[in-house]
């Protein structure tokens, strides 16, 4: 660490950006994020573009440096010009997230492509994502191939990603034993979606015999590192759910597993314990309790907890009734992406229940709605349409 320093101090460009990746993250000293600023500062005025682009998540991050969306965005920009694809990348987060800036899909997708064909895994699903949603016009067949290239590299991500492509036929023939054998390299590597599906595999006998044991193994190990859907399906079991005994002791293991994953932070297990308590609809044993998960998932943005929360207000479920309210978190969860509360906040303006009736404010979220793939919506399209042809 001392040559790093000298080096750094005489000015060599990649010594800085070194050492202030080593400040950053606590590499052989005593992390100082203001430190790690100073350097990274240093030699992204020398033109290194990856000290532009941890830079830049400083800023954005506010770590070592008062936050600041607009100079992250600048650096990012500065960093991309130079063919960075990390930077490339983090311009289409902020421009797809409206951070710091308005929100952009058409830009969103074109940095992400940018990013994609530079062999950036990340920005090829996240090309996949929007042209799956209507945005862009990049041939599926590409984007499959970045996601296939990358997958081969390594990346797991990229390989449950091609799993689950197989599994629904999503751009390729349907081939459970293909999808198989993505799932078990990225699990290889720890991937806890990986095992997650997995498990679903053994459970519903796609592409093995189906095998319960071997599915609660996989479900177990994703568990283990806080994956919401495992943790669902482990609680689900053993509470009886799933035509098995009813163990309450293992039971009571698990919830208790999945409110420590809660408490720290884990958005997908607040949303298992409002479901097993609330009940999505609210119809579970304890509304009450199901409310208090779903209120601490919505505080951290979970479009889910938001959706359930709202549908426990619309129903007065263990909260009181407010279809006002239920309005205003099927808006914050749409905006999300959630699309069943796209729909749900679709009938509010339809029916008048919590805001004005407006036909026209149905269909916009219907139609958002449909985009995202719920096939509800697309029923009530077709009866908007019908209606306004008779008139």
């Amino acid at each position: 660490m001392r040559y790093f320093r000298k080096a750094a101090e005489r000015g060599h460009v990649e010594a800085q950006t070194v050492l202030a990746w080593c400040y950053d993250n606590g590499i052989g000293v005593r992390r100082d994020a203001r430190r790690a600023v100073h350097w990274y500062r240093k030699a992204a005025k020398r033109g290194s573009a990856r000290s532009q682009v941890n830079l830049g998540l400083s800023y954005a991050r506010g770590d070592g440096v008062p936050k600041n969306r607009e100079g992250a965005n600048r650096l990012y920009r500065s960093s991309s010009a130079g063919g960075n694809r990390v930077a490339m990348h983090n311009l289409g987060v902020i421009y797809r997230d409206g951070l710091g800036v308005r929100k952009n899909r058409r830009l969103a997708f074109h940095w992400f492509r940018e990013a994609a064909r530079l062999g950036d895994a990340d920005s090829a699903r996240a090309v996949g994502t929007l042209v799956e949603e209507g945005w862009g016009t990049e041939d599926p067949r590409q984007v499959l191939e970045w996601i296939r290239r990358a997958a081969e590299e390594g990346d797991a991500d990229s390989q449950v990603d091609l799993g689950i492509r197989y599994v629904e036929g999503k751009g390729v023939r349907r081939n459970p034993s293909e999808a198989l054998r993505w799932y078990r390299r990225a699990a290889k590597q720890g991937e806890p979606h990986a095992w997650h599906n997995l498990g679903q595999m053994y459970r519903l006998g796609q592409g093995v015999p189906k095998s319960w044991p071997r599915a609660l193994e996989c479900y177990r190990r994703a568990a283990l590192q806080g994956n919401g859907g495992a943790l669902r399906w482990l609680v689900s079991y053993y509470s009886g759910e799933q035509a098995a005994p009813r163990n309450a002791r293992l039971a009571s293991a698990w919830i208790r597993r999945t409110e420590m994953a809660a408490r720290r932070g884990a958005n997908n297990a607040c949303c298992v314990l409002g479901d097993h308590f609330g009940g999505q609809d609210g119809d579970g044993p304890d509304p009450g309790r199901g409310v208090y998960w779903y209120r601490q998932g919505a505080a951290r943005e979970c479009d889910a907890c938001l959706l359930c929360l709202g549908v426990h207000h619309f129903n007065g479920a263990g909260v009181q009734k407010s279809y006002r309210r239920a309005g205003a978190l099927y808006r914050r969860a749409a905006e999300l992406g959630n699309a069943r509360a796209a729909y749900n906040l679709g009938l509010c303006y339809r029916d008048g229940d919590g805001v004005r009736r407006d036909r026209r404010a149905a269909r916009k979220w219907f139609e958002l709605a449909a985009r995202l793939g719920e096939s509800d919506a697309r029923r009530e399209l077709a009866k908007l349409s019908g209606r306004s042809s008779t008139r």
